[in-house]
């Protein structure tokens, strides 16, 4: 039995660059893992069919999904003849902007990869999850980073935020990543710099890394979701708006937490029945 945690994604900042001849979007963004995570346990096993998918996540045991056509991949064509049969605990939401499926996804390919001891590289691990999808390569790593391109372009950071946490809140609203995309393409996206943010990187100044953060698919989530736009304004208007932004095609707000944060029990017990709200910190694995 191998255990595998799958750690939950941030973006402090997304810029869509534009739409590629092959469909794909050019991004910029700022990546990081935070300490919520799913749980994943891998098993080899000598029962058919080849991949067997357990979750508290129905949904996640019906053929044919992100994990199922990950698993029978790398079973296909680097675990010839082997089975297997995965366990997911899945604690991150749902369409939350928080790479669940993406995250979990890397987490099949790493595990496969160790459980069979195929001695798959970083870049042959990477170039297997851009087959299924663009989060997919950065979530192989548990450390923060500057991806660009259709996430296939990776550089390893030290973000300037010694001693800050994260509060995630997530309304009850569930976002598909295709729809606010499609609908970006159709009324246009709103463009962010990267260079301020990547200067408060080269830095190490914290304050102007906050005050860098952005998401330039706010626009296009606040209008498939009134709620979700109505949670960043509560959270803006409750706390202050810095450090405030969406984080991936929503519908999570996060804010980033400079030092201790004595507001943030009052805040949680006035809102814990409409939202679903934590406290996580960055993970950073070499």
């Amino acid at each position: 039995m191998l255990t595998m945690k799958a750690y939950a994604k941030i973006n402090l900042f997304l810029n869509v660059v534009g739409l590629r001849s092959d469909g794909y979007h050019d991004l910029e963004m700022v990546n990081a893992k935070i300490d919520l995570a799913d749980i994943l346990h891998f098993q080899e096993t000598t029962n058919q069919p080849k991949v067997i998918i357990h979750s508290n996540d129905k949904f996640l045991e019906k053929e044919g999904n992100l994990l199922y056509r990950v698993a029978h991949f790398m079973i296909d064509y680097y675990a010839l003849g082997k089975s297997i049969e995965i366990t997911v605990e899945k604690n991150i939401p749902a369409g939350a902007g928080l790479a669940g499926n993406s995250t979990d996804a890397a987490a099949i390919i790493k595990g496969i990869n160790q459980l069979f001891e195929l001695n798959l590289s970083d870049s042959q691990m990477e170039n297997i999850g851009s087959k299924f999808g663009a989060d997919i390569p950065y979530c192989l790593y548990d450390k923060p980073a500057i991806v660009k391109g259709i996430g296939d372009i990776i550089e390893f950071v030290t973000l300037p935020l010694s001693q800050c946490s994260v509060m995630i809140v997530k309304p009850s609203v569930f976002l598909r990543t295709e729809d606010v995309f499609n609908l970006g393409d159709q009324i246009g996206f709103e463009k962010s710099d990267l260079d301020p943010m990547l200067n408060a990187i080269q830095s190490q100044n914290q304050d102007a890394f906050i005050a860098s953060m952005s998401n330039s698919l706010e626009k296009i989530s606040f209008k498939l979701s009134q709620q979700t736009k109505e949670t960043k304004d509560m959270i803006c208007q409750e706390l202050g708006s810095k450090g405030v932004v969406m984080s991936g095609s929503g519908s999570t707000i996060m804010k980033v937490i400079q030092g201790k944060f004595d507001l943030f029990n009052d805040f949680f017990d006035k809102y814990m029945k409409k939202y679903l709200i934590f406290q996580a910190n960055i993970v950073n694995k070499e």
